[in-house]
């Protein structure tokens, strides 16, 4: 009887370490997916944006609730996470390479409607304008 529970147990503690290494790995390969969000939103960046980049342009959608959407031309939509704090804006989705969240210094105008996000880190520099560009009118 003892030896049966010295097995049971023994097995188990295999088991838990072989699921310890699998998620341990998956922490190391996609370090960003643990990333945490801010809780907190500048209203200020609430609606629909703009941003041309390599001669076409993505419109960024942020919602309130701390969710969002960005749509490319003749690509699939991606759907992220955001939040604010201090005047920094952290957004977090995932990519074909795994999850990225790249964070941003943020500087709203609200005379022109642009906010200017310059990287803190990974992720493009971006003008993001309210008002559509030329190439995401349709004419």
């Amino acid at each position: 009887m003892r030896g049966r529970i010295v097995r049971t147990v023994a097995k188990w503690v295999f088991y838990l370490a072989i699921a310890g290494t699998v998620a341990g790995m998956y922490v190391m390969a996609n370090p960003e997916a643990f990333t945490p969000i801010p809780s907190t939103r500048d209203e200020a960046l609430v609606g629909d944006w703009y941003v041309q980049r390599y001669g076409s342009f993505r419109h960024y959608v942020f919602r309130s609730d701390g969710t969002g959407e960005i749509w490319n031309p003749g690509r699939e939509t991606r759907k992220f996470r955001w939040g604010t704090q201090d005047r920094r804006l952290r957004m977090k989705y995932q990519t074909g390479n795994g999850w990225t969240a790249p964070e941003f210094d943020m500087q709203v105008d609200s005379e022109s409607d642009e906010v200017e996000l310059k990287p803190r880190g990974s992720g493009p520099y971006m003008v993001l304008q309210r008002e559509a560009p030329e190439s995401a009118v349709l004419k």
